[in-house]
């Protein structure tokens, strides 16, 4: 299955070290999630803070059924976390969230519903049919 990768970069000039980081940590993800389908990158760079990089990394991902989506920020002066770190965060946060999704996909029990023939009474007596 071919997966489809896109990094956007937002504020700040491209990195082809860091495109190239980032489509190898999301092509490691379909060891978690085979069935992933596309995985979207943001990286922007508050322009408030000048003097302090802060960044902000958004991945959405797309698994047949649902999305998945995080957020993370990182850098300035408090945090001293550069652009690398943030993305490997992120990167760890999804992959930790793509883990107890699929994990509950599979564990979830099956749902079942109870049919009543004749529209009211079940026959013989109380017990009612289910629905394969």
């Amino acid at each position: 299955m071919q997966l489809h990768i896109a990094v956007n970069f937002f504020g700040m000039p491209p990195s082809t070290l860091l495109r190239a980081d980032i489509e190898g940590q999301a092509c490691h993800l379909l060891r978690y999630v085979p069935g992933l389908q596309s995985c979207l990158v943001t990286i922007s760079r508050d322009v408030r803070h000048r003097r302090h990089d802060r960044y902000l990394v958004r991945i959405s991902t797309d698994i047949p059924g649902q999305v998945v989506q995080i957020a993370r920020s990182g850098g300035g002066s408090r945090g001293r976390e550069g652009l690398y770190e943030t993305v490997d965060h992120a990167f760890g946060a999804l992959r930790k969230r793509l883990q107890e999704s699929t994990v509950s996909a599979v564990t979830a029990p099956a749902s079942r519903s109870t049919v009543f023939i004749d529209a009211g009474s079940p026959p013989d007596g109380d017990e009612p049919l289910e629905k394969p």
